[in-house]
């Protein structure tokens, strides 16, 4: 395996430029859907106070715990392919934090 510093800086980089991109468009993404929850919950809430529905809270409850659980089922299968991958990994990782931290 040879080494390359200029592949090395080009996956770094991009890896980085991208991840940043990546990074705050999810910011916004994650910042939408937390509002377009808290209206539906709130709106649940007022329909109920008024007698409108009737929400088992409990049901609802546990759906969303269980949605939440359905994405810890184990080590994906792309784990070995890691160290390959590394540069741009890490170049993602770190783009995709400040772009988190900005957006």
């Amino acid at each position: 395996m040879e080494f390359d510093p200029t592949q090395l800086g080009v996956q770094a980089g991009g890896g980085a430029v991208v991840g940043g991109v990546i990074g705050f468009a999810a910011k916004k993404i994650v910042k939408l859907v937390a509002v377009l929850v808290g209206v539906q919950l709130g709106s649940l809430a007022y329909l109920e106070n008024q007698g409108i529905v009737s929400v088992n809270w409990s049901q609802l409850e546990n759906a969303a715990a269980f949605s939440t659980m359905a994405g810890e089922s184990g080590i994906p299968p792309f784990v070995a392919d890691i160290p390959s991958a590394a540069p741009l990994s890490g170049g993602f990782a770190a783009g995709a934090l400040v772009g988190f931290k900005k957006g």
